[in-house]
C-alpha cells in the first residue's frame, strides 16, 4: 500500500541520508530559510549546480534580517550538525548552512560564493 501521507521523495532526494524537509520541519523554519536549506543540500544532485547554489544565495539575501539566529538552543545546533554528517557535507557547506541559521549572514554568502567558484568556467 501507498503512503499517502508523505509524498514520495524525488530521484536527488534519493541519495540523501536526511532529506531537507526533515531538517526545515524539525527547525521550524520559514519558506525562505527552508528554500535555502533545499538548494543548498541538493545543488550536487539536481540539474546544474551553479543554478542551485546562485538560488540558495537569493534565499539567503530574503532570510528576514531581524532574525538574528534561527537556532533558538544547542538541540537545533546538533541537530544540524547530524543533518550535515549524515548527508555527508564538506566542511564550507557544512559552516554555510550553520553560519546561515546562525544569523552570520555574510559568511554564509561568502561560503556559497566559494562553492560557486568550484563550477565558473575557466576563461
Amino acid at each position: 500500500m501507498i503512503d499517502t501521507t508523505k509524498a514520495p521523495a524525488s530521484e536527488h532526494y534519493k541519495k540523501l541520508a536526511i532529506e531537507p524537509i526533515e531538517l526545515i520541519k524539525a527547525l521550524k523554519l520559514d519558506f525562505m530559510a527552508g528554500s535555502f536549506v533545499k538548494y543548498l543540500v541538493r545543488y550536487q544532485y539536481k540539474g546544474s549546480p551553479k543554478t542551485d547554489l546562485e538560488k540558495a544565495k537569493f534565499y539567503l539575501s530574503e532570510i528576514k534580517r531581524e532574525k538574528y539566529s534561527l537556532l533558538n538552543d544547542q538541540t537545533a545546533w546538533y541537530l544540524v550538525f547530524f543533518f550535515a554528517a549524515a548527508n555527508r557535507m564538506d566542511e564550507i557547506e557544512t559552516n554555510c548552512l550553520l553560519n546561515a541559521l546562525d544569523g552570520f549572514r555574510q559568511s554564509a554568502k561568502e561560503g556559497l560564493d566559494e562553492l560557486i567558484a568550484r563550477y565558473n568556467e575557466p576563461a
